[in-house]
């Protein structure tokens, strides 16, 4: 991790070009797909009969086509938890919908 975080900061900075990150999620480039590939691996666990359990912080969730997955995997019998700092358009405990899902917000 501390190699993915080095060539984060050094991209940053200028001195290198965009790297491959190995640990890191970095936007815009590689937030979405692994964030949506680690859902529809719960996802497939949960339909399995397996534990299925997400746990995601985030500063806000506005993003519909991310807010559509978690509902997706809500409705597959995923629990998922979410920390959210500022604004959520997610509407947890809907029947049907979001079950599955908690909201707690750290601001307010």
């Amino acid at each position: 991790m501390s190699e993915d975080v080095t060539e984060l900061f050094n991209r940053l900075t200028g001195y290198a070009q965009k790297p491959d990150y190995h640990k890191l999620f970095v936007a815009p480039e590689h937030m979405r797909s692994n964030l949506e590939r680690l859902i529809d691996a719960e996802i497939a666990h949960a339909q399995a009969g397996n534990t299925a359990y997400i746990i995601m912080k985030a500063n806000s969730l506005t993003d519909a086509r991310m807010i559509e997955k978690l509902y997706q995997a809500s409705r597959a019998g995923v629990k998922i938890d979410l920390i959210i700092r500022g604004i959520c358009c997610l509407r947890p405990a809907v029947p049907n919908i979001s079950d599955n899902i908690h909201v707690r917000s750290i601001i307010g």
